[in-house]
């Protein structure tokens, strides 16, 4: 019996105690305005990523199988030749619709990819971010007449350049 008188006072004392201190505990500190802008733009941030993230999940995704070669041509003479694995991110259910257009989804690419060619950035901007970003987008911009919002995304799978 004493154990149980024990262990009762132990249990009792321990729920006073979280009694005390849960009436005792401060309010929480005001927040200025300055740190509930801040409060407010991470929780945007946070709602944009987790929205980000679910629409990656959204897509299909359409490998185009066979690859882009694209001639570099220096003085009249080819130089060296590009060569990319392109993929589209597409609306789902799309597959088959850009399935039966694909001569001019890549006829398109291709016609883009040349322009790029041309204007010289296969040359010196082929490994940077930017000129990946501005060539994704380029080719995006290509295939809207064709697939229209069916497109989300045109993806680099691999791009190589190799001299002759």
């Amino acid at each position: 019996m004493n154990k149980l008188m024990l262990v009762g006072v132990i249990v009792a004392g321990a729920l006073a105690g979280g009694a005390v201190g849960f009436v005792m505990m401060p309010e929480p500190p005001e927040l200025t305005e300055e740190e509930k802008k801040k409060a407010q733009e991470e929780a945007k941030k946070k709602a944009k990523a987790e929205k980000m993230a679910k629409k990656a999940t959204e897509y299909d995704y359409l490998r185009l199988d066979r690859q882009f070669v694209v001639p570099i041509i220096e003085d009249g003479s080819v130089r060296s030749l590009v060569v990319l694995e392109l993929n589209l991110e597409i609306e789902p259910g799309a597959s088959e619709r850009i399935y039966s257009i694909e001569p001019r989804v890549r006829d398109a690419l291709l016609a883009q990819l040349h322009r790029t060619a041309q204007e010289g950035g296969f040359v010196d901007r082929l490994g940077t971010s930017s000129f990946l970003n501005e060539l994704r987008e380029d080719l995006r911009l290509a295939l809207k007449p064709f697939l229209g919002d069916d497109l989300h995304s045109v993806l680099i799978g691999n791009i190589v350049r190799r001299d002759v």
